[in-house]
């Protein structure tokens, strides 16, 4: 009796445990300048692998004259909420036929598993103009993911957001 009792309990546990968000995850922001989104997978219990869109929306400004006439513009960002101590990104951008944007993939180790609830705060540097955007849970970008074959990090968010379905 004493035996069924504790494997009751344990299935409970177990199952409670199951009930953690492992699906990718779609986040979206956007201010004035930019729209970004970042696609999170929680790979296996402590780890996650993301992608992160970030994509210029305006046409008037004169990064766009620097692209055009083929120079770089550099972009630096990191992503609060992702690690303790954010890390810094650097890249940089190019105008091309595409528009003005740039994707990034990284993974990481993680204290607890995301869930919908969370937001990140993504901030960009370009040519030392500092700007913010909050990243919240998009639950029709996600219900996307759901029909990207294989690699959902590797598929997704492979065109300027503009262009981005929905």
């Amino acid at each position: 009796m004493i035996f069924k009792r504790s494997l009751l309990l344990l299935l409970l546990v177990l199952m409670g445990c199951e009930n953690e968000e492992t699906e990718p995850m779609m986040f979206k922001g956007e201010n004035e300048n930019w729209k970004t989104a970042l696609v999170m997978e929680q790979e296996e219990e402590g780890h996650v692998r993301y992608k992160v869109n970030i994509t210029y929306k305006k046409d008037d400004e004169p990064y766009i004259q620097k692209w055009v006439d083929g120079q770089e513009v550099d972009l630096d960002f990191y992503i609060k909420g992702l690690r303790k101590k954010p890390k810094m990104y650097h890249t940089s951008m190019f105008y091309g036929s595409e528009g003005h944007w740039v994707t990034f993939v990284d993974n990481q180790s993680v204290a607890e598993p995301f869930n919908r609830e969370d937001a990140f705060v993504l901030t960009l540097r370009l040519d030392d103009n500092e700007e913010e955007v909050t990243l919240r849970f998009d639950e029709d970008g996600t219900e996307d993911l759901e029909e990207i074959d294989g690699d959902v990090i590797g598929n997704s968010l492979k065109e300027p957001l503009d262009e981005e379905k929905g």
